[in-house]
């Protein structure tokens, strides 16, 4: 007798038919996730925004004066200025020194 063929439902499906996935594999191992929506692009880019920032205090010490003394070593301290958060930093300063020499200005000319 010969074999019958199983039918549609019952055969097998080849791993490529099976479902289609968005997730392409690089070379080196990392998932990267194809035709995002905007909502999902927006997740993903907190998501490694946060994973950075936690890498990022994972190598620091804990108490705040420590991270001050920490900081203040010439490779981190170039490093940290002349990165996004140190930019962000300086723009907060500056607008703050901004602020203060306007209300010491308006108190001296006001009198």
């Amino acid at each position: 007798m010969a074999k019958e063929k199983p039918s549609i439902k019952n055969r097998p499906r080849k791993p490529s038919q099976s479902k289609k996935s968005n997730v392409h594999i690089t070379r080196s191992g990392q998932k990267i996730k194809l035709q995002h929506g905007l909502v999902q692009r927006y997740i993903a880019y907190k998501d490694r925004k946060e994973l950075r920032k936690a890498e990022m205090l994972r190598d620091l010490p804990k108490g705040r004066f420590k991270r001050i003394v920490y900081r203040l070593h010439p490779k981190r301290l170039y490093k940290y200025w002349f990165s996004k958060q140190g930019a962000l930093t300086a723009l907060k300063i500056t607008g703050i020194g901004f602020v203060l020499v306007f209300i010491t200005l308006l108190g001296v000319f006001c009198r």
